[in-house]
């Protein structure tokens, strides 16, 4: 288990010069579909043109479905498995690309208490390690099956399964409003003429 998160995944969240070692996760988003037919919202082919014509004129869509994505993180609602210990991390985005996911609390173990708005952050590896060393075996059992279900959860992987579906659902709302919106040109259009449209008796 030492071993394991010694060697983890580490980002400096203000740069080398600081010392702020934290542990880290690449969240960069390298493969997606945003096509939007991957996920559970059923939707229409016939609108596949205009959705990518929409996308080429939305390219900030792609980073408000990153937003999306993280908030959970952000905003401290993440749970590992069984899902009993949600509010105990606190996550930020960091790089330049916001591409690292870092754990700035844990509050499931001792922290060092560095910095008020992340005490689970360490001068460098080899204090990371020092603390490591220093646990009661409990406390380094449940930073490690911690840490563990959040290298299972954080993968590329399924990094980009999630912005996939994101992109599945803003294109379910999209087409909604497209029928909404032809709805309403149909009923002006009627109305506009009702001798035209009018039912004959």
């Amino acid at each position: 288990m030492t071993e394991y998160l010694a060697g983890h995944e580490n980002y400096w969240p203000m740069n080398s010069w600081n010392r702020g070692f934290v542990l880290s996760w690449n969240v960069k988003v390298y493969r997606a579909d945003y096509s939007g037919n991957s996920g559970s919202e059923p939707v229409n082919p016939a609108y596949a043109d205009k959705w990518a014509a929409y996308l080429e004129q939305n390219d900030n869509l792609f980073w408000h479905a990153c937003e999306d994505a993280a908030r959970y993180l952000l905003d401290g609602d993440y749970s590992t498995y069984p899902g009993d210990d949600s509010g105990n991390y606190k996550f930020m985005l960091n790089g330049r690309t916001d591409g690292h996911l870092c754990l700035m609390s844990c509050a499931i173990v001792p922290q060092p208490h560095r910095w008020r708005m992340a005490p689970f952050i360490f001068e460098c590896r080899a204090h990371w390690q020092d603390y490591l060393g220093e646990l009661a075996f409990a406390d380094l059992r449940k930073l490690y099956k911690a840490v563990a279900c959040m290298d299972q959860d954080f993968t590329s992987k399924k990094v980009s399964a999630e912005i996939s579906h994101h992109f599945n659902f803003y294109r379910s709302q999209w087409e909604a409003e497209q029928e909404e919106a032809q709805t309403e040109a149909a009923r002006q259009l009627e109305a506009s003429r009702p001798d035209m449209y009018a039912m004959a008796w």
